[in-house]
């Protein structure tokens, strides 16, 4: 429910304030008005809500909460009829199963507005500038596998819908977002620099310099190709020799070749930095 509350103001527009709240369902009483609207009706009052907020958005007497935390008013409304409604509608018209899942055909968390941890591994992979990739939540395992945080990366995707009250749409799956996060990604991926690569960061301890490996970033170039590679069966891999055995039949003997030597230079690369330098937990 969305409850705002408008208190007692010295403002000369607060008699007409208070009678619109009246108009759309208000409670009065000594000490000003509340407002409770349904979830279901936020949409449909969008009109008159924002007439209201026009009027009122500003006052310091004016407090608006969702499911009794508290929100921006102005953007908690935009929001839920530019982006949640309008989402909604589109996806009715559009008659596509795949609309949520789906956006230019790119797979998504099971909703299209989920975008606070990139699914799809686009540019360099540099999470500290470009944004959180799903396989940043993780950690290093003795060997250097790097596991994937489902329940991390779980919690925060519940965070994101919470925080825009997302499943207030009609559409809303929890069980589509749990298949993505707990079925379709990896358990864990193998850094091994053609696919993934280690993420560095400098340390400094008595008085020296040291590199330590703390997280993984995805390597733009084969990975996000069609009809290249299988993502979930490469992830999955746990040595070179399956992850050769894993590369289509015709592909061209030069990549092939290629991926085998990147592949023996990755696992020497990576079986140094961790027994020289250590892991370190996300």
């Amino acid at each position: 429910m969305l409850q705002i509350t408008l208190k007692k103001s010295k403002s000369k527009a607060y008699g007409f304030a208070f009678e619109m709240m009246l108009q759309l369902g208000a409670v009065p009483g000594s000490w000003g008005v509340v407002l409770n609207i349904a979830e279901h009706d936020i949409s449909n009052s969008y009109n008159s809500l924002m007439q209201l907020i026009e009027l009122i958005g500003k006052w310091k007497s004016v407090s608006a909460t969702f499911r009794g935390k508290r929100v921006n008013l102005f953007r908690f409304v935009f929001q839920q009829y530019n982006s949640i409604a309008a989402c909604g509608s589109e996806k009715t018209q559009s008659q596509d199963e795949n609309f949520c899942t789906m956006q230019y055909d790119i797979p998504s968390w099971g909703c299209r507005l989920i975008q606070h941890t990139l699914l799809y591994n686009t540019g360099n992979g540099n999470y500290e500038r470009s944004g959180i990739y799903w396989y940043n939540y993780g950690f290093f395992s003795e060997d250097g596998t790097w596991i994937i945080d489902k329940e991390r990366i779980y919690a925060r995707i519940v965070k994101e819908v919470e925080s825009k009250a997302l499943d207030i749409c009609p559409y809303f799956s929890v069980a589509a977002i749990e298949k993505v996060v707990f079925r379709d990604l990896p358990d864990y991926i193998i850094p091994d620099n053609y696919s993934y690569r280690l993420h560095y960061e400098k340390i400094y301890e008595g008085g020296r310099e040291y590199i330590r490996a703390v997280n993984i970033r995805h390597i733009n170039n084969v990975s996000n190709m069609p009809g290249t590679f299988n993502s979930t069966i490469v992830h999955q891999l746990t040595t070179a020799h399956d992850f050769f055995k894993a590369i289509p039949p015709d592909l061209p003997n030069e990549l092939k070749t290629m991926i085998k030597k990147e592949m023996k230079v990755g696992e020497a690369a990576g079986k140094k930095a961790f027994d020289k330098q250590g892991m370190c937990k996300n």
